[in-house]
C-alpha cells in the first residue's frame, strides 16, 4: 500500500525544507513532501479555477485531474504566502478554504495565522473561523504529543492526535456521503433534552435559519458561516467533505471545550473520583483517565457501574478525538457515589492542567478562567514557580500562554 503523505505548504521554500526535516525525524507514519514557489501558486490556481468552475452555470466536470493537495492525508499551510504573488492578497486562510471546498485533501493544519511563539489558549476557544481543523504556530508543529499518544511536558489537552484526527476525517467523509440530508444533531446522537441547553451562541454555527438546531448536514455546508462562501457551490462528493470537517470542528471545539454537554475522561474524573480504577491518592491513577484512546480498563468496575456509565457514552465514531460522556445525564445517574451522597467521596486535592494533559498537585497549578458559555470555566494549567519538575517548569515558562487577562479574572 502506497504510503499516505504530509504535505507542508510555504512561499519561501527553506521553512518548507526545515519542517520536512523535523518531520521526518519524529518517524510519523506518513511521507513527507513540500510544495513551494511557483509549484505553490500553480496549485492556488488550479483550485482557484475548480472554484469559478462551480460557479458556473455549465454543467461542471465530473472530475478534476488531480493534483498534488488532493493526495494530502495532512496538509499544512503556513499563514504568510505573500511571495508566492503579492497582488494576490493570497494567505494561509485563504488556501484553506479553497483546499477544503475544492480539494479532496484531508487534514488542514493552518501555521502562524493566529501565533508565532508557542502559544496555549487560555480561552479555549480555538478558532472556529478558520477553516484549518487545527491552527499552531510552526514551532509547535514537531511536538510529539500531536503525533503520538505518548507525550511529556507541554502538550495542549485540546489538540487532538493528527494520524488518528486524518482517519477518522475520511471515515466521516465516506458516511456523509450518503446522508447529506440527514439532521445533525439527530445523527450525532444529541437528544432533545440535551440540544434544549446547547448554548445559542453554540447553536447558532449550524446554520442562519429560523431553527438552527435542525439544520442538516447540507443546511450546515450552504447556510452556515463555517460552510462555503456566499456565492460558492461545490459537487455532492466535495460537500460531504466539506460537511465532515466543518461540523467534526464545531463539534470539537465548539462543543466539548466547555466540558457541560459533553464530558471526557479527566474532566469527568475530577468531578467523580469514585470512578477510578485504582489508588485515588496516587497521580498515575488520575494520569490514566488523561488518554485519547478510549480504555476498558479506567473506570470501577464496582458491580454493573461500568455499563451504566457507557449507556451515557456518545457513540458515533470518527466524530470527536477522545471519548466522551453526556454530562447532563451522568450528573443523575445515582449509581455514581457522588451522585447519590454528594458529601461523602473523597477527593484528593489533584486537578487536570490543561497544557501538559495530565494531573498534578493543586498547589503546583495556577487557576484560569476560560472565555466558554459553560458553568465549569475554571480550569488550570501548571505554575512554572510551584512545580516540583524543574525541566518541566522551564519548558512551560517559553510558552506564551494568552490572552493573559483570563488569569486575572
Amino acid at each position: 500500500m502506497k504510503k499516505q503523505i504530509v504535505l507542508v505548504c510555504d512561499d519561501d521554500q527553506i521553512h518548507v525544507d526545515d519542517w520536512k526535516r523535523r518531520l521526518e525525524r519524529l518517524n510519523i507514519p506518513f511521507g513527507v513532501e513540500g510544495l513551494a514557489g511557483k509549484g505553490l501558486g500553480e496549485a492556488i490556481q488550479i483550485l482557484g479555477k475548480r472554484r469559478e468552475m462551480s460557479r458556473s452555470r455549465r454543467k461542471r466536470a465530473a472530475r478534476s485531474e488531480e493534483h498534488l493537495i488532493d493526495t494530502a492525508a495532512i496538509l499544512i499551510i503556513d499563514y504568510d504566502l505573500l511571495s508566492v504573488d503579492p497582488t494576490s492578497g493570497m494567505n494561509g486562510e485563504n488556501l484553506a478554504y479553497l483546499a477544503r471546498c475544492y480539494s479532496r485533501c484531508g487534514l488542514i493544519v493552518g501555521l502562524n495565522q493566529y501565533d508565532r511563539a508557542n502559544a496555549f489558549d487560555l480561552s479555549l476557544k480555538g478558532h472556529p473561523e478558520s477553516y484549518a481543523d487545527l491552527n499552531l504556530s510552526a514551532d509547535q508543529l514537531a511536538n510529539p504529543g500531536l503525533w503520538r499518544h505518548q507525550w511529556a511536558g507541554f502538550r495542549p489537552w485540546y489538540w487532538p492526535l493528527l494520524p488518528a484526527a486524518a482517519s477518522a476525517l475520511e471515515q466521516r467523509v465516506t458516511r456523509l456521503a450518503r446522508h447529506l440530508d440527514d439532521s445533525i444533531l439527530t445523527s450525532l446522537g444529541l437528544k432533545a433534552e440535551t440540544i434544549s441547553i446547547l448554548p445559542r451562541s453554540t447553536i447558532e454555527y449550524l446554520g442562519s435559519g429560523e431553527s438552527p438546531d435542525g439544520a442538516t448536514f447540507r443546511n450546515f455546508v450552504e447556510g452556515s458561516v463555517m460552510g462555503l462562501g456566499l456565492k460558492d457551490k461545490t459537487g455532492e462528493r466535495q460537500m460531504a467533505r466539506v460537511a465532515a470537517a466543518r461540523v467534526g470542528k464545531w463539534l470539537e471545539r465548539l462543543v466539548l471545550p466547555g466540558q457541560d454537554i459533553l464530558v471526557d475522561a479527566p474532566h469527568l474524573a475530577l468531578r467523580f473520583p469514585s470512578l477510578l480504577r485504582g489508588d485515588i491518592r496516587s497521580p498515575r491513577t488520575w494520569d490514566a483517565s488523561a488518554t485519547l484512546q478510549p480504555s476498558a480498563s479506567l473506570w470501577s468496575d464496582k458491580g454493573q457501574l461500568r455499563e451504566k456509565i457507557d449507556c451515557h457514552r456518545f457513540c458515533e465514531k470518527n466524530w470527536l478525538s477522545r471519548p466522551t460522556w453526556f454530562w447532563h445525564e451522568l450528573s443523575k445517574l445515582e449509581a455514581i457515589e457522588e451522585v447519590r451522597n454528594p458529601w461523602s467521596a473523597e477527593r484528593p486535592d489533584f486537578v487536570f492542567c490543561e497544557d501538559v494533559s495530565r494531573f498534578l498537585p493543586r498547589q503546583e497549578a495556577r487557576e484560569f478562567v476560560a472565555d466558554l458559555a459553560s458553568s465549569f470555566v475554571r480550569r488550570f494549567v501548571v505554575d512554572p514557580d510551584t512545580c516540583s519538575d524543574r525541566k518541566l517548569a522551564a519548558e512551560l515558562r517559553r510558552v506564551n500562554y494568552r490572552p493573559k487577562v483570563r488569569f486575572s479574572i
